[in-house]
């Protein structure tokens, strides 16, 4: 027993940090593959969902949202301007390890990029489930090309909760990219962090990004998504009965 309780502890110490806080979820784009540029096979003429093309960057992927480091997403496309190509003349996006315009990534060497949809590109985030978690906190990293944006184009980016509304982490609709600020800083050319505290009420969190956008150089990278939380207490028993349960099958 007395070495049970040992290992509970140590389970306990591992999985939560020193100021009680865990990661819930978190993806920084590092599990999937890249590949050449994407290819829309959809129609250009309606919105629709986007799908992985085999050799191209993936622009979804069907990981968990409950392991750490593999939160899923699904991308789509929205026909807001109707006299242009779309996606289908093939455009870098997706999951890449390009420095192109951001230089370097803000965590490991892979971020996923958006970029030049000729209407709207969505990414929606697989549902992070919080219950069992209080001071619940959201971030990520986002980095916006320093080009000429025009005054259509917008950046939105939402969390949408379920049992506590919706938070908007950025949204520059109706105003200039160029000159848009966070907290003082130009929101063009530099890996900026945004974050959220995320209300108790909220059981459940979806990461919704959105571009608007029609030139080439009207492009933006996303990377470093976390969610944590401290466990209450009866989750943090779970945690360690179920790290005991799995060293106890392995062994």
């Amino acid at each position: 027993m007395r070495s049970l309780m040992i290992f509970f502890a140590m389970t306990v110490f591992i999985g939560v940090n020193s100021a009680g806080a865990a990661i819930i979820a978190h993806t920084s784009f590092e599990n999937e593959a890249t590949g050449a540029k994407y290819y829309d096979t959809g129609t250009a003429g309606t919105s629709h969902d986007l799908v992985n093309n085999t050799g191209q960057a993936p622009v979804d992927s069907t990981a968990s949202s409950t392991t750490a480091g593999d939160l899923g997403f699904d991308a789509s496309f929205a026909n807001t301007r109707a006299d242009l190509q779309g996606m289908t003349d093939g455009v870098v996006v997706g999951v890449s390890n390009a420095a192109e315009f951001v230089g370097s990534y803000a965590d490991g060497s892979q971020g996923y990029i958006m970029r030049d949809p000729d209407g709207k590109m969505v990414v929606t985030f697989a549902a992070v489930d919080l219950t069992g978690y209080t001071n619940v906190q959201f971030s990520m990293q986002l980095f916006v090309n320093d080009t000429g944006w025009e005054s259509a184009d917008f950046i939105k980016i939402t969390l949408a909760l379920t049992g506590a509304g919706n938070i908007p982490v950025l949204d520059t609709t109706g105003n200039d990219i160029d000159v848009f600020q966070i907290e003082g800083a130009w929101l063009e050319g530099a890996w900026l962090t945004l974050s959220k505290n995320i209300p108790v009420a909220a059981t459940s969190a979806t990461l919704i990004v959105e571009l608007e956008a029609e030139a080439t150089t009207e492009a933006m990278c996303i990377d470093n998504i976390q969610f944590t939380g401290v466990p209450e207490p009866a989750s943090i028993v779970l945690m360690g009965l179920g790290a005991w349960a799995a060293a106890r099958r392995k062994k």
